[in-house]
């Protein structure tokens, strides 16, 4: 079954019997799927939409078998001997975990960022600025391998200071920077009156956390950079990029080699929900094949909306935007409010505000709490406020209560910001 069924799957028909295999295996090689799928006949797994009759796993149910077998997990299938790589998850929402990478493993994950970057515009010969952190993050490396796999040359920065990257910048003359939306914000607190200049550059790749797929933010980063700013969306426990925005059309195109089965879930009842254009709900993964640490209706955390119009590109492949992660939403009046939301809001008031603000959720208070820096040249803040308030009460439908503080007074992040704080 492809979109407009309650699961998303390239070619769904020819994998029915790679998940079939790939079941068998986790059953027999791990003691986590063992006791997961007791019961239930997998080796007689024969359609897609079977999927359903398998429980969910969460994310806490993963780190509690990594705490019971250091350092892959209960979960993971391939001998250590086999494991090439070992990545963490960035631990911005919660403590990292680690993932393992099989050679095969590795060679899926480079070779689907080189199809998404390939969808962001990149190709041979081009030069890119990789303002990503390195390390453990599984944003890092595998990104860096896929921009080489397209034959493009890559300069790895990651998140220096303003004035050496451009500096980095104009040396090699680079076509495209890697990095996300907050590395941006932290740029213009350091740019001068010229702002960005780095005349070889042709476009801006945002990933790691949401802010591409805002318009209102995309926006000022556009603005701000000169050029066209597109993303790519990605997750340590399924790829590191998976998903890429060609700039044509809202979202990001899944790639259809990812190896991927996709559901969406309503993250208050657990209900799957129809693969339907604009359906948003929380984003639930199952890897076709993946080796080490495979994941079986993951629910990640991520809340997306699917696209399934055509696309001026002539890709066919559904598209999703990232809205945000449940463990950073807030809940008023009934009504579950994303940082993205927010962000969306303040951005629109660009350069009356900076891109800094943060949320503070006060418990038993029926208020979205928020603090925003209003921008240099604001001479009347309080009608600045009483804007943004109303702003905030019609996009958001929730009465709010903002503190608007000097430029330069809340934290600027060089990877992913911290918007919610929890008093």
């Amino acid at each position: 079954m492809a979109a407009g069924g309650f699961f998303y799957c390239a070619d769904a028909d020819r994998h029915v019997a790679v998940l079939r295999a790939q079941l068998q295996r986790l059953v027999t090689r791990s003691p986590f799927y063992a006791q997961k799928l007791e019961g239930l006949p997998v080796a007689k797994f024969d359609q897609m939409g079977a999927i359903a009759d398998l429980p969910m796993t969460t994310l806490s149910e993963i780190r509690l078998s990594q705490m019971q077998a250091l350092p892959l997990g209960l979960h993971a299938v391939a001998d250590l001997s086999d494991v090439r790589f070992i990545h963490s998850s960035s631990g911005t929402t919660a403590p990292p975990h680690y993932v393992g990478v099989t050679a095969r493993d590795w060679e899926n994950w480079v070779a689907t960022a080189q199809d998404c970057f390939s969808i962001n515009g990149v190709g041979e010969g081009d030069v890119v600025l990789d303002a990503l952190g390195f390390g453990m993050f599984t944003g890092g490396l595998p990104i860096a391998a896929g921009f080489q796999r397209l034959g493009a040359t890559v300069v790895p920065a990651g998140p220096v200071d303003p004035k050496s990257l451009l500096r980095i910048a104009n040396d090699t003359r680079i076509k495209f920077m890697i990095c996300t939306p907050s590395y941006i914000d932290h740029l213009t607190d350091h740019l001068g009156e010229d702002g960005l200049t780095i005349p070889t550059l042709r476009g801006i790749l945002l990933g790691a956390e949401p802010g591409g797929s805002i318009p209102e933010l995309r926006r000022v980063i556009e603005r701000i950079t000169g050029v066209p700013a597109v993303e790519g969306l990605g997750n340590a426990d399924l790829m590191p990029i998976f998903a890429a925005r060609c700039g044509l059309s809202e979202g990001n195109h899944l790639v259809a080699t990812n190896g991927l089965l996709l559901e969406l879930v309503d993250p208050a009842t657990d209900r799957v929900l129809p693969f339907d254009d604009g359906v948003e709900g929380e984003l639930v993964a199952t890897h076709l094949a993946r080796e080490c640490t495979p994941v079986v209706r993951l629910r990640t955390g991520d809340i997306v909306r699917a696209h399934l119009t055509p696309c001026p590109c002539g890709r066919t492949t559904p598209r999703l935007t990232c809205l945000g992660r449940i463990d950073d939403a807030v809940v008023i009046d009934d009504r579950r409010i994303l940082p993205s939301q927010v962000q969306a809001v303040v951005a629109a008031f660009n350069p009356e505000t900076t891109l800094a603000f943060e949320i503070v959720h006060r418990r038993d208070d029926d208020r979205l709490h928020l603090r925003a820096e209003y921008g240099i040249d604001v001479g009347d803040v309080g009608h600045l406020q009483r804007r943004l308030t109303a702003a905030l009460a019609e996009r958001l439908h929730v009465p709010s209560e903002i503190t608007l503080l000097p430029p330069h007074t809340l934290p600027r992040y060089e990877m992913k910001s911290r918007r919610l704080w929890r008093a």
